[in-house]
C-alpha cells in the first residue's frame, strides 16, 4: 500500500509503526480505522490489527482481524501466514476456541 510522505495517514501510521506497546499500537490503529480506514488502507490497517494482536497472544482478536482482512483482498498472503502463526502459537487454545463458538 503506498501513501503518500508528509500525508496526515502518513503521520498516523508513523506513530502506529513507532508504539511502544501492542496495546498502544491498538489504541492507535483504532483512530487510524476510524478516520482513514477505507479501500486500501482498511487492509493496512488489519494488516497492523493482526500483528498487534498477535502480539498480545489475543487469537480470537487475530482471526476476526485476518477474516475481515482476506474477505477485502481472499489472496493476501501476509495475513495468511500470520493466521498460520497464530494457530502454531494457539496450540491446543485453538481447539477451545472453536469448541467455544
Amino acid at each position: 500500500v503506498m501513501v503518500k510522505a508528509g500525508t496526515p495517514e502518513d503521520k498516523a501510521l508513523f506513530a502506529i509503526y513507532a508504539a511502544g506497546s501492542p496495546a498502544e499500537k491498538i489504541a492507535l490503529l483504532d483512530k487510524f480505522a476510524a478516520q482513514y480506514g477505507k479501500g486500501d488502507l482498511k487492509i493496512l490497517a488489519g494488516e497492523l490489527y493482526v500483528e498487534a494482536y498477535l502480539a498480545q497472544n489475543n487469537y480470537p482478536k487475530v482471526y476476526e482481524s485476518g477474516d475481515q482482512v482476506l474477505a477485502l483482498d481472499p489472496n493476501n498472503l501476509t495475513v495468511a501466514a500470520e493466521l498460520v502463526r497464530a494457530a502454531r502459537a494457539a496450540g491446543d487454545q485453538l481447539g477451545k476456541l472453536y469448541r467455544q463458538t
